[in-house]
Formats: structure tokens, C-alpha cells, sequence
């Protein structure tokens, strides 16, 4: 791998139910803060490690599904698409033209949803990946290209691709049901950056000021123990909700307080993959996974702070 990038930290992750992992890391060498790049790195079935260095920044690190003929896809924020087998390469578009998305208007946030991975971002574009490739769900919804207002949406999560929440600038929080969307109550007028729907069906949020919320339109209700530090990660995992604040440990909701995962010690954890058998989080100290066995740490390829 390049060598201007010598201590790393893991920001993405991925997980299967046939133990695969994919993992996206990258440089804390301020030098290299501005150069659009990214670490992958995939865990087969058989425990083995691959990686490669992307020259793009990424919202998102997805494992193929069963009969895709790579490893893995990067997601990068100006739309460009990374499909990864071992340490090759083979990059393409969500969508070309003016419209798609680039680092003017980059994407912001991924997830997969109902077995569909979702992107969206600036303007509030919303993509979804399928057989054939990459469709826009942001009809009706999106901001034209030469329309002057700012919105985004900065996290987007659901069901299905047809039953979507997405949430962003302004406290505007939408709903796609089918193909149309409708604008909903929000109960914060700050920037949402979270929204997740849990098992049960309802929605919890989360604005740029600490405060969190869990109910649905128009019927919400604030939580507490955020301790004013804005949520940037939430999984669901065998009925519980697991909750990650910046700068703070993992929580887990208990009714509409957060309650710390003391297990975890003072582990910051920056994303969540959940499959069958276990809850994997990272962070800037390494990898903790939660199974039947309890919480422990697991070995990444690459240690820590050394390329």
C-alpha cells in the first residue's frame, strides 16, 4: 500500500452472517487529510485478510451478496462506485452527467436497507443499488441542480426502498412511501444527522446539538443520556438498540434513556455492522465484537495506528 499513509483509523464497517468483514480505515497523517483515500480490507469466509488503497473518500463499505462476482463495494462521496476483488479494482458511476453526484454535491450517508443499499446526500439525491445497476428514489424530492436552496439529506434509513425516513439540514425530516415522499413533523429545527428506524417500527432521531428523540410524526418524545454529544452511529442487535455519541462510549436504549455499555469501557465507536451471530463496532482504538460469548476485541488486519 502507498506509503504516505503510516497510522490509520477504522471508520466503516460491514458484516455477514458467513463471517465475512469488510472494513474501511483511514490515515491519520495530517498530510494526508486533504487527499481524497480510504483503506479496504476483506475477511473471507475462512478468516483470511485482502486489502487495497482507494483513491476516493467513502460513505460507505458493503460485502457482495451470494453470486456477485467480487468482494466487496466502495461507495465514494462523488458517486463514484468501487467493486473490490483482493486487491483489484474496477470503479464506474452511480449516475453520469451533471446530475449525479460529485465532490460539489457529494453523497453523505449509506446504509443497507432491506437487503438494498441506499445512498443519498446533497440536494437531497437519494440512490438505490439493484440488478441493474444504480436508480434514483428522489423524484419529487430532490433539489433541482440550478435551484438555489440548501438541503441534504445527512442519514436515511427504513424497511424497504419504497418505505424510507430520511432526515437532514433545517430539522426536515421526510417519508417515502412508494415511490412518493411526504415531508413530516420534525421536533427538532437543528440539523438532524440521525434517523433510525428500530425493530419495533418506531423512528428515533438524533440533531446536531445532543438531543435525541424516539416516537413517530408527531408524536415524539425527547431521550435522554446524550450528554449533548450528537449520535453518529445506531444498530439494531437481537431486540436492542446500540447507540454510539462522538466523542463518548456505546449506549444501548433502555425504554428513552441511553445507558452506558460498560463492557465497552471508553471504546469510541464510529460505525456498527450487525449480522446473525454478532454485533461488530469500530473505532479509532480497533474492532470490538459482541457475540454470545459477551463483548471482546478482535484483531484487524492491520493494528492500530501502523500501515
Amino acid at each position: 500500500m502507498s506509503g504516505f499513509i503510516e497510522t490509520i483509523t477504522y471508520t466503516l464497517v460491514d458484516a455477514a452472517d458467513d463471517g465475512r468483514i469488510a472494513l474501511a480505515a483511514i490515515s491519520d497523517d495530517p498530510s494526508a487529510r486533504d487527499i481524497p483515500h480510504a483503506l479496504v480490507f476483506v475477511r473471507d469466509a475462512d478468516g483470511a485478510w485482502s486489502g487495497c488503497q482507494l483513491s476516493n473518500q467513502l460513505v460507505g463499505i458493503y460485502l457482495s451478496q451470494p453470486g456477485e462476482p467480487f468482494d466487496a463495494v466502495g461507495i465514494g462521496i462523488d458517486g463514484g462506485i468501487c467493486r473490490i476483488t483482493g486487491s483489484e479494482q474496477t470503479w464506474g458511476l452511480m449516475e453520469e452527467g451533471p446530475e449525479g453526484p460529485n465532490t460539489l454535491v457529494p453523497l453523505i450517508t449509506s446504509r443497507r436497507i432491506g437487503g438494498t443499499v441506499v445512498a443519498a446526500g446533497m440536494q437531497r439525491r437519494v440512490y438505490a443499488d439493484g440488478p441493474s445497476g444504480w436508480s434514483r428514489l428522489d423524484e419529487g424530492v430532490r433539489i433541482a441542480s440550478d435551484d438555489l436552496a440548501i438541503g441534504a439529506f445527512l442519514s436515511i434509513d427504513g424497511t424497504s426502498p419504497e418505505l424510507l425516513w430520511a432526515a437532514g439540514h433545517g430539522g426536515e425530516l421526510w417519508h417515502r412511501n412508494g415511490s412518493s415522499w411526504e415531508r413530516v413533523d420534525s421536533p427538532s429545527e437543528n440539523k438532524l444527522v440521525m434517523v433510525h428506524q428500530r425493530h419495533e417500527g418506531s423512528i428515533l432521531l438524533a440533531d446536531n446539538t445532543g438531543r435525541a428523540f424516539l416516537g413517530t410524526a408527531g408524536n415524539w418524545r425527547p431521550i435522554t443520556g446524550v450528554d449533548s454529544s450528537a449520535v453518529i452511529a445506531i444498530e439494531e442487535f437481537l431486540g436492542r438498540t446500540y447507540v454510539a455519541v462522538r466523542g463518548g462510549a456505546l449506549s444501548v436504549l433502555s425504554q428513552d434513556e441511553l445507558e452506558r455499555v460498560d463492557e465497552c469501557g471508553s471504546f469510541p465507536v464510529y460505525a456498527m455492522s450487525a449480522c446473525s451471530g454478532s454485533l461488530l463496532a469500530v473505532g479509532p482504538l480497533g474492532l470490538l465484537e459482541l457475540n454470545a460469548d459477551g463483548w471482546h476485541e478482535v484483531s484487524p488486519p492491520v493494528p492500530v495506528g501502523k500501515v
